[in-house]
């Protein structure tokens, strides 16, 4: 039903008054304004959306705003004006609190209006022009990490083959490893792929083996939070060293047992900080099984490369093998 005009303002369309109007535009940051046929401002519900100043009644946009925004707004005003074909632009105006953006729909004046010009309709779109960069962003971010992980994939499918002598030897190998990357991502995928902790990363990939993996090992020392690329490689160096100790190292006899430490110690030179992750099996059977030559350079070559870091694996002592894997302090926080 209709409401009556009453003193605060003039009638609109039968429905309500201005400032009711005004009242229910300024908590949805949309303006309402027309400028007569010179473009100059005649008036405007919720001003305070667009213009700085409460001055803006007889201005025109070039009065109003810098340079560039007001001849992307009168360019587009006098193309309307002109046509009588409504437009759309989104424009950007630095402010003190940072850059806002507005999307502006600009319509011709009415015929039955007060003569010729526009009317504008401008709402703010600085949260969605905020989320659309950030998508930008996630997107580019999604196709490098894409690449980087499909040339990991190849990397690792050439290196299989070429030490498998079978395709069912090729098939275990790197089913192995492509699994352990899934892993490595799906703590990542947990964590907004912002990183992930040593110790989750280590216990996710024991436990794609067994309970009894996790059961015969222990994990302690500093819990470093890996950023992504580190996760990645670290995941990989983990399934090789696992995948080594139940074939031929602890984890293949009941009394084995693999003790996994991270600790921070001095950087060399730069007064930073380093992390080691030492992994030490103890109780290992006589005989070493075969060698994986991909695996031994999986892990002494490949990972510290990736890291810029560096590694060693030794068999220290009888029945006691240990591997040790510096990451510089750029691959964690």
């Amino acid at each position: 039903m209709a409401k009556k005009a009453e003193k605060g303002g003039e009638l609109i369309l039968g429905i309500a008054s201005s400032d009711d109007f005004g009242a229910a535009l300024r908590g949805a940051r949309i303006m309402l304004s027309s400028q007569d046929a010179d473009l100059k401002y005649v008036g405007a519900l919720n001003p305070a959306v667009l213009f700085d100043s409460a001055a803006f009644v007889g201005h025109s946009d070039g009065d109003l705003f810098p340079a560039a925004a007001s001849e992307k707004l009168t360019a587009c005003k006098q193309r309307v004006a002109a046509s009588g074909t409504g437009e759309s632009l989104d424009l950007a105006l630095a402010r003190s609190g940072g850059t806002q953006w507005f999307r502006l729909w600009v319509e011709p004046m009415s015929p039955n209006g007060n003569g010729p010009g526009v009317l504008c309709t401008s709402i703010e779109v600085t949260a969605e022009k905020a989320a659309e960069e950030h998508l930008r962003l996630a997107l580019l971010e999604l196709a490098h990490r894409s690449k980087n992980l499909l040339a990991v994939v190849l990397s690792i499918a050439r290196q299989s083959a070429d030490e498998s002598q079978n395709l069912a030897q090729f098939g275990g190998r790197f089913v192995g490893r492509i699994q352990s990357l899934a892993l490595a991502h799906d703590v990542l995928t947990d964590e907004s792929w912002r990183g992930a902790t040593v110790f989750s990363l280590v216990r996710s990939q024991l436990s794609a083996f067994s309970g009894t993996a996790a059961a015969q090992s222990t994990i302690t020392g500093h819990n470093a939070y890996l950023k992504p690329n580190a996760v990645q490689y670290v995941g990989l160096a983990l399934h090789e060293l696992i995948a080594i100790s139940v074939v031929s190292g602890a984890l293949s006899v009941p009394d084995g047992h693999i003790e996994v430490v991270s600790a921070l110690v001095p950087a060399d030179g730069d007064g930073g900080a380093d992390l080691i992750l030492t992994w030490r099996e103890t109780g290992l059977p006589g005989s070493t099984g075969e060698k994986s030559l991909f695996g031994h350079a999986l892990l002494e070559r490949i990972v510290p490369a990736a890291l810029s870091g560096k590694a060693s694996l030794a068999t220290s002592a009888p029945n006691t093998l240990s591997y040790e894997l510096r990451i510089p302090s750029s691959q964690f926080f």
